[in-house]
């Protein structure tokens, strides 16, 4: 999660400014990871852009991709290619970010 000086200080900007956060980590991780809501809430680019959601108004913004969903398949058997092929080399990592996959 964020210091809470950092995140003070994205609140504060957020409250006066749009404000947007692009990540390629999932919407539900970059949310839990920030922690903001209601008026200081930013809007979040989550997965490269494919899903962009929040923002400080109670309704908020939820797009998603039209071709996100219907990627998912390719992107599970990405990952599962990626761990089987490459397991093997220290410190190694994939990470699921639903819309998208991350190698570390």
């Amino acid at each position: 999660t964020l210091s809470e000086e950092t995140r003070a200080a994205l609140a504060d900007v957020s409250a006066r400014h749009f404000t947007a956060l692009v990540t390629g980590r999932s919407t539900d991780k970059i949310r839990s990871f920030v922690q903001l809501s209601g008026p200081h809430a930013p809007y979040y680019a989550a997965s490269h852009g494919q899903h962009i959601s929040g923002g400080p108004d109670a309704e908020g913004l939820d797009m998603l991709h039209p071709v996100a969903r219907r990627a998912r398949e390719a992107l599970e058997w990405t990952h599962a290619e990626l761990e089987r092929r490459l397991k093997d080399i220290p410190g190694f990592a994939v990470e699921d970010n639903v819309l998208c996959i991350s190698a570390h």
